[in-house]
């Protein structure tokens, strides 16, 4: 059987029979690291990638940087200058964002695993805390009290349908991710007697792959409430094969899912995007 050959697009120019990085030989940055191995990334490149994809994106869309993509603090300094805002999946990353010129009000943190340690430091930062479960929002509220601050959460919607192809299975039933969709309208009853600032939801979709399916996040799960953010992230694979092939089809996918559906009466749009960024870059 003949294996598939893959044409790899590299970034990096090739001078003398070398890497070349930033205008700089490989072997030059290794003796001024002082060891190998060690990661090496472009700003100028990284600059470009998220020039691209926003020139695609529905202008109404605020792009997010999912840092668990890479948490090197150099990358994510540079991207706090160039993205809208930061969503995280742990205490250590939520240190590198705070480190960064980003606003707390603008960096979310996820994740069905966060501890009353973690959620006691998300609180206390400031951070939008994307609820997992009706029983994290409890935790939530009764710390929140014992610090006498008013958190901003949301809830991470598990929706009630599955996208098969997509590369982040979510969705289709219960999953470790999210509140389940149907729970969610009671879990809203119970959130308007806490002391938690509710600002939305967030839900996950595959919009790279779905075209003019136009699928819906919004009428899968009727809420009845005005939202002030709707986010939306999606498992979108690292493609090395064409360095800039993230913009067109996403862009058009997401205008079709999240701006012309009539049901999405919001205040803000958020897009998470991780590893699709930086993939080729470094």
């Amino acid at each position: 059987m003949k294996k598939p050959v893959h044409n790899v697009a590299m970034p990096f120019p090739v001078e003398q029979g070398e890497l070349v990085v930033g205008g700089t030989p490989v072997s030059r940055l290794a003796a001024r690291v002082g060891q190998t191995p060690f990661y090496v990334y472009d700003r100028r490149l990284i600059s470009e990638r998220v020039a691209h994809l926003r020139w695609h994106l529905p202008r109404e869309l605020r792009l997010h940087y999912a840092i668990k993509a890479n948490p090197m603090p150099a990358v994510v300094q540079h991207l706090a200058t160039l993205v809208d805002g930061f969503d995280l999946a742990s205490m250590g990353e939520m240190q590198v964002a705070l480190d960064t010129t980003m606003p707390a009000a603008k960096i979310s943190i996820a994740g069905p695993g966060k501890s009353r340690h973690e959620l006691s430091c998300a609180i206390a930062a400031g951070v939008t805390i994307n609820m997992e479960s009706e029983f994290e929002m409890d935790t939530i509220a009764a710390l929140a009290a014992t610090l006498h601050i008013r958190p901003r959460v949301a809830i991470r919607v598990n929706p009630d349908f599955e996208l098969k192809s997509s590369g982040m299975k979510m969705g289709g039933g219960p999953k470790q991710f999210g509140v389940d969709a149907e729970r969610v309208p009671a879990m809203l009853k119970r959130l308007g007697a806490l002391d938690l600032d509710f600002i939305g939801d967030t839900r996950f979709l595959d919009v790279l792959r779905r075209g003019g399916d136009r699928l819906s996040l919004f009428r899968h799960l009727a809420v009845g409430e005005q939202l002030d953010l709707v986010g939306v992230g999606c498992g979108l694979v690292i493609s090395l094969g064409v360095f800039f092939d993230i913009g067109i089809d996403v862009g058009e996918n997401l205008a079709h899912v999240v701006i012309d559906d009539p049901g999405a009466e919001c205040g803000h749009r958020d897009f998470q995007c991780g590893q699709r960024l930086l993939g080729a870059l470094g």
